[in-house]
């Protein structure tokens, strides 16, 4: 067993958390959600720093709901790294060992291991304040990691950092977590943290659970509106079913009647039902060529604004007034055309990547 999270409720005064949650051992987990949502609140839950109203939490086989901090075998790492400023790095990290009151060349060997661990060696002596941000880091979780806990708590722990070495750290994080099969709980409001680092991702919104799941099913099956928006750039065109085939699939039309769509047939979809129709900017493709424009999934608009990431050229259209974002990643096209606000571009929206939300 990893962590089992039961009809957890906290109240507070204008917020409720109300939380269900299992997680498998050796899995790493993320809270994924806006500023507010109880990312932290629920941390806090299953540490032990602030304590529920009602429900149960286990840890393993033991049910930690009412155990102090010190006796949940857990490790955390803050968003500010909580380092003791008055030790060195070597220090820091034997703190906990030297809490549970570990034999001192048990400690020795411990703090040399995750400090090669956690590519540290040799910065045992140095002071807290002589480490850059991903140092510091790195020392916060060899500390969190020394006693071998059972449950590894990530409270946006990169947050502070610039995005290469985000990028770099959250990649050493991952590497160490599935190196030594600790459960890990992460908890970040940055999407592609979350995409790359998970093995499943718990979208949250207003103290519960939106959505959880596979990174890749989190992005391209959102079963809201919340989740569509939250996990990245999307468009949710409301649409009428105006038939439902087996073998033709669901023609759909955009409620002022200008976009038409087909997607293949799915089960429990019926005429007249009103729906959004979600695809990502990604799944379309801008074409160049004189294009029918009754066609299903064909799309002819007018450039609003465009906006140049290196990778890709994203532009967000106008059909009337439904705006619809779409992009380029072919480096050919981009540099044999400009593309500027004004002009009208047309392009194909992949059947198989349209995703049906309940209106």
């Amino acid at each position: 067993m990893g962590v089992s999270i039961k009809n957890i409720r906290k109240s507070f005064k204008d917020f409720n958390i109300d939380i269900d949650l299992e997680i498998g051992k050796g899995e790493l987990v993320t809270l994924l959600g806006p500023s507010g949502c109880g990312k932290t609140t629920l941390i806090q839950l299953i540490s032990g720093i602030i304590p529920t109203n009602s429900g149960t939490i286990h840890i393993g086989s033991k049910n930690v709901t009412t155990m102090p901090v010190w006796s949940r075998d857990i490790g955390i790492v803050f968003q500010d790294y909580a380092l003791f400023p008055h030790m060195n790095v070597e220090d820091n990290i034997a703190y906990g060992l030297k809490a549970r009151k570990t034999e001192s060349s048990l400690i020795k060997i411990r703090v040399t291991e995750m400090l090669e661990l956690v590519h540290l060696t040799g910065y045992g002596k140095r002071s807290i304040s002589s480490l850059s941000g991903g140092e510091k880091q790195r020392t916060a979780l060899a500390r969190a990691l020394a006693p071998s806990p059972l449950l590894l708590l990530l409270d946006e722990p990169l947050s502070a950092l610039d995005a290469k070495m985000r990028t770099i750290l959250r990649r050493e994080i991952r590497s160490i977590q599935q190196e030594l099969g600790i459960t890990t709980i992460y908890v970040t409001h940055d999407q592609e943290e979350a995409l790359s680092i998970s093995d499943r991702i718990v979208v949250m919104n207003n103290g519960r659970v939106e959505q959880q799941g596979r990174p890749w099913e989190i992005y391209n099956h959102p079963v809201s509106g919340f989740s569509a928006d939250f996990m990245g750039e999307s468009n949710k065109i409301p649409c009428t079913v105006e038939e439902v085939s087996e073998s033709d699939g669901i023609a759909l039309a955009s409620v002022n009647g200008d976009i038409n769509f087909r997607l293949p047939y799915r089960n429990k979809i019926k005429t007249g039902e009103k729906y959004f129709v979600f695809f990502r900017p990604q799944d379309t493709e801008v074409l160049h060529d004189g294009i029918n424009r009754t066609e299903a999934n064909l799309i002819s608009a007018q450039i609003i604004s465009t906006e140049y990431f290196g990778r890709y050229l994203s532009f967000e259209c106008s059909v009337n007034n439904t705006i619809i974002k779409t992009e380029i990643s072919d480096r050919q096209v981009l540099e044999s055309k400009i593309f500027s606000p004004g002009d009208r571009i047309t392009f194909t929206v992949n059947p198989e990547r349209c995703w049906l939300i309940g209106n």
